[in-house]
């Protein structure tokens, strides 16, 4: 029943792979992203990068790759400000990159959570440490996401912050503590 009940969580969490694409008016802080051109047509396929805020030139010529379709792409990653892409045929876009705030993660968040109580009640249930185990690491890994993208409707990094070194203590507790008689025993002390 246990490896039953493991195997599903670990299908669960098995990691999934995304890729950002730039949004003509906002992309994400930090969040590396890929523009994609319209089909354009021109003898070298460069593009230029502006910071319109200090009018200063980050990128001159760089390169673009193709895709199968007739447009081109590439990876767009910079700091807080507003850009002007100019593409090799003179064709321009503005991206501004800000904090996000249409992303809605408060469902998985919960969802975490929710999990997180599930496995600590079937480790006491059970009186199997894997179960708070791996509850241990899954705060963590909420501590880290909240750490990272943020919580919806929340502004304040100090709280966000703050709460993040909270469930991260939460959850080294529950990942240390089943084992600590132990680990005692292994530095000598303990029963």
């Amino acid at each position: 029943m246990k490896k039953i009940i493991l195997l599903s969580l670990i299908l669960l969490f098995l990691p999934s792979v995304s890729a950002v694409l730039c949004d003509d008016r906002t992309s994400p802080i930090d969040i590396p992203c890929g523009v994609v051109t319209p089909v354009i047509t021109c003898t070298n396929f460069t593009y230029n990068l502006i910071n319109i805020t200090s009018n200063t030139t980050l990128i001159a010529n760089g390169t673009m790759l193709p895709t199968p379709n007739g447009t081109f792409n590439f990876t767009f990653n910079q700091p807080l400000g507003d850009y002007q892409i100019i593409l090799c045929d003179a064709t321009t876009a503005t991206i501004t990159v800000a904090f996000e705030t249409g992303a809605d993660f408060s469902n998985l968040y919960w969802l975490g959570f929710l999990i997180f109580v599930i496995l600590i009640g079937l480790g006491f249930w059970f009186e199997d440490p894997v179960f708070t185990t791996v509850a241990g690491f899954l705060a963590v890994l909420l501590a880290l996401a909240i750490f990272i993208l943020g919580f919806p409707g929340f502004t304040d990094r100090f709280i966000l912050n703050s709460f993040s070194v909270v469930l991260t203590g939460i959850g080294l507790f529950f990942i240390i503590a089943p084992y600590f008689n132990e680990i005692m025993k292994l530095f000598g002390g303990g029963k």
